[in-house]
């Protein structure tokens, strides 16, 4: 009798990632031996699997939202990264040769997480020296200024539409 060792869960990954079930967002930086060196978030194409592998009983709305923002700037065919300092920024993308934008995914801004959220996505933009960046919510619209930098509260469907 001859014993299967199971397969070693990165290659199951690799699966997954070859079958587009899963898609890997490499970190920003102009090094491409950096970017590989660092760890990548990971999405998925569905939503059903993002709710299947959260470790939380209920399902993780700013999670799902954040998926579903990746999803469109993939379909719209953008270069995507992460961007990660001493703070993160969800996504850092670029259409070609054309300039960065910087966006920011959360289900909603507030008083417990609007300093988190507003750090990330700013040290993003002067990073990549831009204007302004985007934080993509489930319902709120607004524009903060900081530092010179505009910052702008769209809600997801408006931003997709």
């Amino acid at each position: 009798m001859r014993l299967v060792q199971p397969l070693p869960s990165w290659i199951f990954l690799n699966y997954l990632i070859d079958a587009y079930l899963l898609f890997l967002l490499p970190r920003y930086d102009t090094s491409l031996k950096v970017q590989a060196r660092n760890p990548r978030k990971v999405y998925a194409i569905d939503q059903g699997l993002v709710n299947f592998s959260s470790v939380s009983g209920s399902p993780d709305r700013g999670r799902l939202l954040e998926n579903t923002v990746y999803l469109q700037l993939k379909r719209l065919g953008y270069e995507i990264w992460y961007f990660k300092g001493k703070k993160e920024c969800d996504f850092i993308f670029r259409d070609g040769k054309n300039a960065f934008s910087a966006i920011q995914v959360s289900w909603q801004v507030g008083a417990q997480n609007e300093k988190r959220e507003v750090e990330g996505l700013m040290e993003a933009i002067v990073q990549l020296n831009l204007t302004e960046g985007t934080i993509i919510t489930f319902d709120q619209e607004d524009i903060l200024v900081k530092d010179g930098k505009t910052i702008r509260l769209v809600p997801g469907w408006k931003w997709m539409g």
